[in-house]
């Protein structure tokens, strides 16, 4: 019998040369050979600091987009966030001083108030349907399973905040501040009841979850330093509040860093949601309470 060594070799044309023979033997093929060889770069495991630039935390899921369209997300959603309130102080500062709110009936205010809360919520629409496009969860941006640790996280928040005010206000009263009616005396206590109910839940829905919860978390998945990514997110928020006056800007800045330092360390967003909530209807409360 003749062995596969032995075979003739084909002429020209009739394809390539049979492979060497295995040194594991003629019954068995040679991919088999035990020979130890590096493994493709597919099957390898992966390295959790290899491609993990410097400054990323290591509690933020690897992002599922490039750099470039990280940046081009980031300035879309703020723009979408924040281009009502630029807008508002445009013409603020167009007309030389804030006008006094004008007495409107409740259908107008009504209207006023729809109009708002859709330019507020639909940032929050959009950011949801970017994050399903990208196949990130909620809990990417610190919005994971709501916990009764939330809970009481959020009423540590609250305190705190009021401490921070409180210490903050004596300190930067020399600044100036403005009157601003939220409010408007001239409506009935059920409708006020609801404006303020809507006015906190939007503001600390939204505003946490653009400013806190999707811009810190963005912006640290580029890559940017600790204080950086606490501080650029918190001064745009302290400073789309000038019109209430510079001292307002200055303690609005000290509560953000507060907030922002906390989701910074937990990646918590619950506890924030809840403690801005209530802390804004606590003072829109004591609005109406003293008129």
């Amino acid at each position: 019998m003749t062995e596969p060594y032995d075979r003739p070799q084909p002429g020209p044309g009739a394809g390539p040369p049979p492979p060497p023979p295995s040194r594991l033997g003629p019954d068995r093929p040679s991919w088999l050979d035990p020979t130890p060889t590096q493994p493709p770069p597919w099957l390898r495991p992966p390295d959790a600091h290899a491609d993990k630039p410097p400054g990323r935390s290591r509690r933020l899921p690897p992002p599922k987009l490039s750099r470039s369209a990280m940046l081009l997300e980031l300035g879309l959603v703020m723009v979408l966030a924040f281009a009502p309130a630029l807008l508002s102080l445009l013409l603020t500062a167009a007309s030389g001083a804030q006008e006094p709110a004008s007495s409107l009936t409740v259908a107008e205010s009504a209207a006023a108030m729809l109009i708002t809360v859709f330019l507020s919520w639909s940032p929050l629409l959009v950011l949801a349907y970017l994050l399903r496009r990208n196949g990130e969860r909620p809990s990417t941006i610190g919005l994971g399973r709501f916990t009764a640790r939330d809970l009481g996280a959020a009423l540590l928040l609250l305190l705190a905040s009021y401490a921070v005010v409180w210490a903050l206000t004596p300190v930067f009263s020399g600044l100036g501040t403005r009157d601003v009616e939220f409010l408007s005396r001239d409506l009935p206590l059920w409708f006020l009841s609801i404006q303020a109910v809507l006015i906190a839940v939007t503001a600390g829905v939204t505003e946490e979850v653009l400013v806190r919860g999707y811009a810190q978390t963005r912006l640290e998945q580029l890559g940017l330093p600790g204080p950086l990514v606490v501080l650029a997110p918190t001064a745009l928020w302290a400073l789309l509040h000038v019109y209430q006056g510079l001292a307002a800007v200055a303690i609005i800045f000290g509560l953000g860093l507060l907030w922002s330092i906390w989701f910074h360390r937990t990646r918590r967003l619950w506890p924030l949601v809840v403690a801005h909530i209530f802390y804004d209807l606590v003072g829109l409360i004591w609005i109406l309470a003293a008129g």
